[in-house]
């Protein structure tokens, strides 16, 4: 049985990553690597209107976007978004490439959640 817990391991070890969660579309974090729910009730909201205002203009344009990045001064939050679900990551400007090979991996694992989810629907 595949659930969120495996998604947040993905991320264990790998340098710069500062924290992990998943949203679901309403804006309701499922699981997080955070300590305290600060971080998630405060960034929670922002990442579902953030996705949902560039999915409704990007459809405009005939594209969905399935990747969102926010750039700050030395941070990154990257938003990968797997059907309902939002996966965030917030990660410092290093170590890149290991971070979007296991944004990768943890995107099939909530693929095959929500592919799970949906065929019991």
């Amino acid at each position: 049985m595949t659930n969120f817990s495996e998604v947040l391991s993905v991320f264990n070890g790998i340098q710069g990553v500062i924290g992990v969660s998943v949203v679901d579309s309403d804006g309701m974090h499922l699981v997080s690597s955070f300590p305290g729910t600060e971080f998630n009730d405060a960034l929670s909201p922002v990442i579902c209107y953030l996705t949902s205002d560039a999915t409704k203009h990007l459809q405009v344009l005939g594209e969905s976007p399935n990747q969102v990045c926010i750039s700050m001064s030395d941070k990154l939050i990257i938003i990968q978004l797997v059907y309902d679900l939002i996966l965030v990551v917030y990660s410092q400007k290093r170590n890149l490439h290991a971070v979007q090979t296991a944004i990768e991996s943890a995107s099939l694992i909530l693929n095959r959640i929500a592919t799970v989810e949906f065929s019991n629907t």
